[in-house]
């Protein structure tokens, strides 16, 4: 018994570095609070730590190794530190998508607000995630602002382009009840406007040329 004992003493500090560390979450810009954030290459946190980070610099979150300790990227090279040294470090930032078990599809549950995260790293873990699906989707950007002073809400529209038209897509208002209105218009062919200013500008060319190949005819018949 005292010999399995010492054998798995000996090699738990050989296991830990064994395990690698790995990103399992759509990238999450946080900053470090007031005091350094110790960062580990391994899972061993009782060593010196391979790097500290200054207060108030960011750090790139890309999984959650435990309650207590995030998996953190740093040029190229994962780390662990504890989510105590980050300032605006929110758990539910990087909560799992709601998809439909039969469809699996996301459903509409609801819209929060988050604070800390910005638009970049919200278009970055719709993309993360349509990735990781394996499906061919377009993600759509369309955006509701509100601005304080003076208060006023702008929509700006995402359009998708194909070959047969185009999908436009506003985001409206909620309408008191936690639903939100979503409006799409389909345009069939209106992308060959696009195909009439080529064949205006083919047509003009072609003019062009016309009447260069008529001139040197007349040259060629005067000589």
């Amino acid at each position: 018994m005292k010999a399995a004992l010492f054998c798995c003493a000996l090699g738990l500090p050989l296991l830990a570095p064994a395990q690698r560390l790995v990103a399992t979450l759509p990238p999450i810009t946080y900053h470090v609070g007031l005091t350094k954030a110790p960062l580990y290459s391994g899972l061993d946190t009782l060593r010196q730590p391979s790097l500290l980070l200054p207060s108030q610099s960011e750090v790139v979150v890309v999984g959650r190794f435990s309650p207590r300790w995030v998996v953190v990227k740093r040029e190229g090279f994962m780390y662990v530190t504890p989510v105590s040294k980050l300032s605006d470090y929110d758990a539910g930032d990087a909560a799992p998508l709601p998809i439909d078990a039969d469809t699996q599809l996301i459903t509409y549950q609801g819209v929060v607000p988050v604070a800390g995260v910005s638009q970049a790293d919200l278009y970055a873990r719709a993309a993360a995630w349509a990735a990781r699906t394996g499906n061919s989707v377009r993600v759509l950007r369309p955006q509701s602002r509100f601005f304080a002073t003076p208060p006023t809400v702008t929509s700006e529209s995402a359009i998708l382009t194909r070959w047969n038209g185009q999908l436009y897509t506003v985001l409206g208002q909620p309408d008191g009840s936690g639903r939100w209105q979503v409006r799409l218009w389909w345009k069939p062919f209106v992308t060959l406007i696009w195909a009439g200013g080529g064949m205006i500008a083919l047509g003009g060319l072609l003019a062009l040329v016309g009447r260069w190949w008529r001139t040197r005819r007349q040259r060629r018949a005067w000589n």
